[in-house]
C-alpha cells in the first residue's frame, strides 16, 4: 500500500499479515500492529502510549484485556490514585463551566466593573475563540456555586484541597481570582487543572496597579506549572499537520494567533521554558519558534529558552517582533482591518506579516553582536558559545559553529575552542554547586537556621522581611486582636492579608510554611469549635509544621522553636509578650515587606528606563510612561 509515514503516490509499504508487521522499502520506517496504530493516530493529533493504543485496540475489536499488576497492594493503590484524579478532573471542569457561564454577566467592583465578554471583546477575541478556550469570568463571591458543587458529590475538603475557593471575613465562598476574567488551564489531554486570573482594566483608580495582574493556580496533584503550555490541547493537532509550533509568552498571544489561523501555538506564560515543556512539545514535532515579546525582558527570556531547546535537539527560529510588540499587538495592527477573511487568507497574511523579522537562532544571536561594545561584546559572544555548547547532536553543533565562525569573524578553530571552554565551565559550575549543596545538607542544622539554607547576611531586603514575617508567625500565630474572633488570629489574618493584596513569598519553603501554619490554625479551630481553648500560647503552631509532609519545613521549624526556647529570637528574654507587642510587631514586618516590594519594583523600572535610554532609537513615549511608573511607586514607599 501507500506509506503513510512520507510524501509518495505510489505503494511501498509492504505487510506481511503472517508476523504482524509492516516495512516501507521507499523511506524504511517499521513497525509491528500496535506501533503502527500508535503511527497513525498520532497523525491525526493523538499521542498515545503503547498501554492506552493496546486497550483502545482491544476495545475496537472486543478483546479482553486483564492487567495483573505483580503487587495487588500497589494495584489497589494506582485505582485509588485514578479515581481521585478523575475525580479532581470533573471538579475542575465543574468549575470552569460555571466560570463559562458568568462570561455575560457583571464581575468586577466600582468603576473597573464589567463583563468577561466586553473584555475579551475589547482585546479582539471573537466569541467562538472565546468558546474553545473556555474563557470566563469570576464573581465576587461563589456561595451558589459551593452549594450546587456539594450537592453533585463534592465536598469542601476537596474544594479547598485545590484551593479553588475560600471564606472571606463575611463567611461568603470566594475564588482567590474574583473579579477577574478566566483562562481554564487545560493539559495536553483537554482536561482542566487550574486557572489564570487577570485583574480588570481601572484606569480611574491608578492604586489597583499595585494588584497582581495575573493569579494562577496553586500547585496540585493534576497540576504542574513546569509541565504545562497553555493552549498544547487546542494546538496538537495542527503542529502535527504544519510540523512546527510557535512558542509565544502569554495567553492573549495564544488567543490571538489561534484566532489568526496560526492554531500550532503555544505559551509558557511568563515562567521560563522547562525541560519537561520542551518534551511534551518535542511529541508532536522538533521545529519551533520563539515569538515573546519584542521588549527587553522578552529578548532575554528568549535567550534562555534557547538553550533548554537546543539541549533538547529542536530545530530553533526566532522571531523578533519590532518595537518592543507582543505577538497580540503586532497582529491586531497587521490584521486590524482583515475584515471577514477566512482562516486560510488570514494565516498566509500573518505568516508573511512574521517573515521579515524570522531568522535561525544564531543569525538573530550574531545580530545582536554588531553594535556592542568592547565589554558588552565579550559577554554576548559568551552567550552564543554557551548556546552552540548546549546543541546535543554533534553533527548540527559542528555545522553550527561553522556559520557562527563566518557570521562572527572568526575562525572556525577559535570558535570551537571557546565552546569547548564553555562547556567545561558550566560542569565545572555544575560540580561545585552540588559540593556546594552535599555541604549544607551534611551541616544540617547551620543550614535551616536560616530558613532555606541561605546566610543571613546575603539576603534581600524583601527576603529578610520574608523571613521575619514568617518566623514571627511560627512563634506567636496564635495571638489574636480579638478573643471572640478566630479570624483576628496572627496565623489567619497575616494569610489572609497576603491573599486578598495578591503578594506572595518569594522563597517557596516560607510560601509553604505560611499555607501549613494557615491550615494548621483552621483545622484548630474546626476541631475545637472555638478558639478560647487555643490561647494566646507561643510555639502552638510549630506542631503543624512538623507534620507537614515537607522535610525542609519540619527541620525549619524545629530550629525556630529550639532557638527561642534559648530566647534568641524576637522578644529577647520576654518569652511570652503581650498581644499588643505581637501583633504591633506583626504590623511592623507587613509594612517593611510591602516597602521592599515597593524598592524592588522601582530598581525594575529604572534598569528598564536605562536601557530604553542607551537602545538604538529611544522610545520617548515608553520611557516618559516608565518614569511616571516609577515616581508612583517612590510615593508609595515614601
Amino acid at each position: 500500500m501507500v506509506c503513510f509515514m512520507h510524501d509518495d503516490h505510489r505503494p511501498s509499504l509492504d505487510i506481511y499479515a503472517d508476523r504482524n508487521f509492516c516495512i516501507c522499502r521507499s523511506c524504511g520506517w517499521k513497525a509491528d500492529v500496535i506501533g503502527a496504530y500508535m503511527a497513525i493516530e498520532l497523525l491525526k493529533g493523538n499521542q498515545l502510549t503503547f498501554s492506552e493504543a493496546v486497550r483502545q485496540l482491544a476495545a475496537l475489536y472486543n478483546i479482553p484485556v486483564q492487567e495483573t499488576p505483580k503487587d495487588p497492594k500497589y494495584a489497589a493503590e494506582m485505582a485509588e490514585n485514578k479515581k481521585q484524579t478523575t475525580h479532581a478532573f470533573a471538579l475542575h471542569s465543574a468549575v470552569a463551566e460555571a466560570y463559562e457561564a458568568h462570561l455575560h454577566r457583571p464581575i468586577g467592583q466600582g468603576a473597573a466593573q464589567t463583563t468577561a465578554f466586553d473584555y475579551f471583546e475589547a482585546r479582539g477575541i471573537k466569541p467562538e475563540t472565546m468558546a474553545v478556550f473556555k474563557l470566563g469570568g469570576v464573581p465576587h463571591t461563589s456561595n451558589e456555586l459551593i452549594e450546587h458543587l456539594t450537592q453533585s458529590d463534592y465536598t469542601i475538603e476537596e474544594v479547598e484541597k485545590y484551593h479553588l475557593f475560600r471564606q472571606n471575613r463575611n463567611r461568603d465562598w470566594q475564588s482567590p481570582i474574583h473579579d477577574r476574567v478566566v483562562y481554564p488551564l487545560q493539559n495536553h489531554m483537554g482536561e482542566v487543572v487550574g486557572f489564570a486570573g487577570r485583574k480588570l482594566p481601572n484606569p480611574d483608580c491608578p492604586e489597583a496597579d499595585k494588584i497582581q495582574k495575573y493569579i494562577n493556580s496553586e500547585e496540585s496533584n493534576i497540576y504542574h506549572k513546569h509541565q504545562l503550555l497553555y493552549g498544547m490541547y487546542q494546538a496538537h493537532k495542527a503542529i502535527v499537520m504544519h510540523q512546527q509550533s510557535f512558542i509565544v509568552e502569554g495567553y492573549q498571544d495564544v488567543l490571538a494567533m489561534h484566532q489568526a489561523g496560526i492554531r500550532e501555538t503555544v505559551a509558557v506564560c511568563g515562567t521560563a521554558l522547562t525541560k519537561e515543556q520542551v518534551r511534551l512539545l518535542r511529541r508532536y514535532g522538533d521545529r519551533t519558534m520563539l515569538m515573546l515579546d519584542g521588549d527587553a525582558a522578552g529578548q532575554k527570556a528568549m535567550l534562555r529558552h534557547l538553550e533548554v531547546l537546543l539541549q533538547a535537539g529542536m530545530y530553533v527560529d526566532v522571531v523578533a517582533l519590532p518595537g518592543g510588540q507582543d505577538p497580540d499587538e503586532f497582529i491586531q495592527s497587521k490584521l486590524g482591518t482583515a475584515g471577514d477573511a477566512s482562516a486560510a487568507e488570514l494565516r498566509e497574511s500573518l505568516l508573511a506579516a512574521f517573515a521579515p523579522y524570522q531568522r535561525s537562532w544564531l543569525a538573530h544571536c550574531c545580530v545582536l553582536l554588531e553594535d556592542c561594545d568592547a565589554k558588552a561584546l565579550r559577554t554576548a559572544q559568551g552567550v552564543v558559545f554557551d548556546l552552540l555548547g548546549a546543541i546535543s547532536e554533534r553533527v548540527r553543533q559542528e555545522t553550527a559553529i561553522g556559520k557562527a565562525a563566518r557570521l562572527m569573524g572568526l575562525g572556525v578553530d577559535t570558535v570551537t575552542v571557546a565552546v569547548a571552554d564553555a562547556v567545561n565551565k558550566k560542569k565545572t559550575a555544575s560540580t561545585q554547586s552540588n559540593q556546594a549543596s552535599s555541604s549544607a545538607t551534611s551541616k544540617g542544622s547551620e543550614a535551616t537556621t536560616t530558613l532555606g539554607g541561605v546566610d543571613a547576611s546575603c539576603l534581600t531586603p524583601r527576603q529578610q522581611a520574608e523571613r521575619n514575617l514568617v518566623r514571627h508567625l511560627v512563634l506567636y500565630g496564635t495571638y489574636r486582636g480579638d478573643d471572640e474572633s478566630p479570624e483576628s488570629a496572627l496565623a489567619y489574618s497575616v494569610y489572609k492579608t497576603l491573599q486578598d493584596e495578591g503578594i506572595a513569598l518569594q522563597n517557596r519553603i516560607l510560601q509553604d510554611m505560611l499555607e501549613v501554619l494557615y491550615k494548621g490554625y483552621t483545622d484548630w479551630v474546626a476541631a475545637t469549635g472555638a478558639c478560647e481553648e487555643l490561647g494566646n500560647r507561643p510555639y502552638l503552631l510549630v506542631s503543624a509544621l512538623q507534620g507537614a509532609d515537607s522535610k525542609q519545613i519540619c527541620t525549619c521549624a524545629t530550629r525556630i522553636y529550639e532557638k527561642q526556647m534559648e530566647r534568641e529570637l524576637t522578644f529577647g528574654e520576654s518569652a511570652c509578650p503581650s498581644t499588643k507587642e505581637v501583633l504591633k510587631t506583626a504590623g511592623h514586618y507587613m509594612e517593611v515587606l510591602k516597602k521592599a516590594m515597593v524598592q524592588e519594583q522601582i530598581a525594575e523600572l529604572s534598569k528598564l528606563a536605562e536601557e530604553l535610554l542607551t537602545a538604538e532609537v529611544v522610545d520617548e513615549g515608553r520611557y516618559r510612561e516608565v518614569m511616571r511608573e516609577m515616581k508612583r511607586h517612590q510615593m508609595l514607599g515614601v
